[in-house]
């Protein structure tokens, strides 16, 4: 009970001095988060998270040195993946011959599980190699959307060379 006081008593002393209408108070604080209080599921909740993969293929277009690289995105989560234009795309990056530097980007906003965009471009060799990194990028702003969270970070990006 002592300690329950004191809790309650050391919020009140925190939050004590009330802004007026005219006059807002502003305070920073800075969460510290005790493991034993970090709630655990259980088995039964169901987490809404699309998964999206991003993948890379290359295709030679002959008998010209011509390279077509293919794009792909794809929900292979169990959830539906809605947003908002503007919030999401993926970012295309082409490292070519002699130094040259090159970024796509492709906006997408919803994709259905199972589905997948595709987008393609085409680059001339000019008898070097070069690599290609593709990245869904997500917007910084969070919001209250679940079905615009991505539950696996870890195959958001691909790479290729030629």
């Amino acid at each position: 009970m002592k300690a329950l006081f004191l809790s309650t008593a050391l919020f009140a002393a925190t939050v004590a001095p009330m802004a007026s209408a005219d006059q807002p108070i502003i305070r920073n604080f800075q969460a510290q988060v005790n493991p034993a209080l970090v709630p655990v599921l259980p088995p039964n909740v169901l987490i809404i998270c699309p998964d999206l993969r991003v993948s890379l293929e290359n295709e030679f277009v002959m008998p010209s040195l011509n390279v077509r690289t293919t794009v792909r995105i794809e929900n292979i989560g169990p959830h539906n993946y809605v947003s908002n234009p503007g919030q999401q795309r993926v970012r295309v990056r082409i490292a070519g011959a002699f130094g040259t530097q090159e970024e796509l980007s492709y906006n997408f906003t919803n994709l259905a599980q199972g589905h997948a965009r595709e987008w393609s471009f085409v680059r001339d060799l000019q008898g070097a190699p070069m690599s290609v990194n593709a990245r869904v990028l997500f917007s910084p702003v969070p919001d209250t959307n679940p079905f615009n969270n991505d539950c696996n970070g870890s195959n958001n990006s691909a790479n290729i060379s030629t």
